[in-house]
């Protein structure tokens, strides 16, 4: 039987003879990735931090404010008031500091961002395992395809695609679905050689520095391209080297 340390002393452990009800705010098994805790204000780190996803129009007090973890010391702000609270409770002060996100994120030499479930007929959970860094955010889940939400069935790993109705928005195509897309992809070869005749002029007319943006759009994903239009505008970038796709006429007449 493999026998684990013993932390909860050490974990609860005064830091200074001057405060003997200070304690860590998370176990030493866990600094490499919690090794402190800080809190931003949504508005302003959404200012800071704009990370092209539609923002909740009218946030719940439960999402006013952002949590930002730190994996080392060296990863805490700078001042050392608000360095020591990000890493420790104390009797007088128990909860994480609110700091701006220019602060909370000054020495972060990486940064990133998990946009949590908001919705409230969920029982959601959120859990951060310590490794080989990946990009990919597992979902495990009690839903089973087509039947919805059992509770007395156990966690199993489902893809993103799963919804809490049991209804899988990625579903592998039919034979029927293949065949009609086999003859939508006909259409495109077939006209490939006069779609390059007619594209390559424009390609050259767009680019700049032999550079272009190629972009695709339609109307449902509309809403985030009118997002990424307007960030880049307000922030004086070029975006007349783009080439965009649009895949339907609502978007193509949104788009000029």
């Amino acid at each position: 039987m493999k026998v684990l340390p013993n932390t909860t002393n050490a974990q609860h452990q005064p830091i200074n003879s001057e405060n003997q009800h200070t304690t860590r705010r998370f176990d030493s098994l866990m600094n490499k990735f919690a090794g402190g805790m800080a809190k931003v204000d949504r508005s302003d780190f959404r200012k800071v931090f704009d990370y092209g996803t539609p923002d909740v129009h009218t946030p719940p007090s439960e999402l006013q404010e952002v949590m930002i973890l730190y994996s080392s010391k060296e990863s805490l702000p700078t001042r050392t008031k608000i360095a020591h609270a990000a890493v420790y409770n104390s009797a007088n002060e128990s909860d994480a500091p609110l700091v701006s996100a220019l602060e909370a994120t000054e020495n972060c030499d990486a940064l990133n961002v998990i946009i949590a479930s908001h919705l409230k007929h969920t029982n959601n959970c959120l859990a951060i395992v310590g490794g080989y860094e990946s990009h990919h955010i597992q979902k495990w889940t009690r839903v089973l395809e087509r039947k919805g939400i059992n509770r007395e069935d156990p966690l199993r790993h489902v893809s993103r695609g799963l919804g809490t109705t049991g209804r899988n928005f990625f579903e592998i195509p039919g034979e029927l679905s293949t065949r009609k897309h086999w003859k939508r992809l006909k259409v495109y070869l077939d006209s490939l050689q006069q779609v390059k005749d007619e594209l390559i002029p424009l390609a050259k007319r767009v680019a700049k520095n032999n550079t272009i943006i190629i972009m695709v759009c339609n109307f449902g994903q509309s809403v985030l391209l009118m997002n990424f239009v307007c960030s880049a505008r307000s922030k004086g970038f070029d975006l007349s080297n783009i080439l965009l796709f649009a895949t339907d006429m609502e978007t193509v007449t949104l788009a000029k």
